[in-house]
């Protein structure tokens, strides 16, 4: 979908968007609902680069939906095994997998915004659904324009940075909570995660199809079906602290995502697809529902550290294939073969 067929289709359903708006002309949409970067592209009437779910363009549908069904750039809040699963997980058809209205679309209010930024301040709660207590939090989300990280040539470009700052307010002893970063693309796109080593995966559920997702000796690589209802997770021993997406456009034409995110040794990551199994997963990957999932999660914090900030770059490119490879070269130290 077009990009500026985003922006109307989110304006008729009065959504609150704001654009930024880069000098080389590239443009980004957050919206309050769910603080999500929901459109993001080259120029104002180029392709959407990340997935859009096509129901928004009917008359009402997109009226009371949280953001997870919109697509784009999400926060959310992990882990999952104690603010998403009612009861042992049920992977195959997630039956008992529930967005908490605190987590998405949460109750964002705009603190500050112009062609440059946009900053987003959100206080929140979410029930444990192990134990029925509940955590208190506090979340500042500011999305800003960026110049490109590398010298381009014939590449077409869309960047930002994404701030955030989380604060515990109150949670029983032994909580805890994670910045859980959310990309969507579409069906035939190709993440490509660079790892320091051979890939070894953690798979979480359902990635039987082996064709689909490859180990590595130095990266690991999905082609992304949108129909396996599959996840896995690599921890932090293994990232370099860049990820990737490719997806085809018209006429032999390529966009990606590249994400630059912190990395943090000694700190606690807290997701996985169990507690018992949490051991230091920073990013995973997910197909189904017709998109493909880049994720990344933050050190968590609890009620003995309870403030954690930090930042990463999303950048968006289009060109050919041979253009593109060129930029993850430099910024991935891998290609997308």
């Amino acid at each position: 979908m077009k990009y500026r067929k985003v922006i109307e289709h989110l304006r008729s359903a009065d959504l609150s968007v704001h654009e930024l708006v880069s000098p080389s002309g590239g443009r980004a949409a957050v919206t309050t609902v769910g603080g999500c970067l929901a459109g993001l592209c080259v120029e104002e009437e180029s392709e959407n680069i990340p997935y859009v779910n096509e129901a928004i363009s009917q008359p009402g549908w997109l009226r009371g939906k949280a953001s997870s069904q919109i697509g784009g750039v999400r926060l959310w809040f992990a882990p999952e095994y104690a603010y998403f699963w009612r009861g042992k997980p049920d992977a195959r058809t997630l039956s008992n997998h529930e967005i908490q209205q605190g987590c998405d679309p949460g109750s964002y209010a705009i603190t500050h915004a112009d062609e440059k930024s946009v900053r987003m301040e959100m206080t929140a709660s979410l029930e444990d659904f192990r134990d029925g207590t509940r955590v208190e939090f506090a979340v500042e989300r500011v999305i800003s324009s960026v110049p490109p990280p590398v010298k381009l040539v014939g590449v077409r470009y869309m960047g930002v940075r994404l701030q955030h700052r989380l604060q515990l307010l109150r949670a029983p002893s032994g909580k805890r909570l994670d910045l859980w970063h959310l990309l969507q693309m579409p069906a035939g796109s190709r993440l490509l995660v660079p790892t320091r080593q051979p890939a070894k995966p953690q798979v979480y559920f359902n990635a039987f199809h082996h064709d689909d997702w490859r180990a590595e000796e130095d990266a690991l690589r999905w082609n992304f079906r949108g129909t396996d209802i599959a996840k896995l997770g690599l921890d932090i021993s293994q990232v370099t602290g860049c990820a990737g997406v490719l997806r085809p456009l018209a006429r032999g034409r390529f966009a990606a995502m590249i994400w630059q995110f912190p990395v943090a040794p000694g700190m606690v990551y807290a997701d996985g697809p169990s507690a018992a199994r949490a051991n230091n997963q920073i990013i995973q990957a997910w197909d189904g529902f017709g998109f493909g999932e880049l994720e990344y999660h933050s050190p968590s914090v609890s009620s003995e550290d309870p403030v954690y900030a930090e930042h990463s770059l999303l950048w968006g490119f289009c060109g050919s294939l041979k253009q593109i490879n060129a930029v993850a070269e430099q910024l991935l130290q891998r290609t997308w073969n």
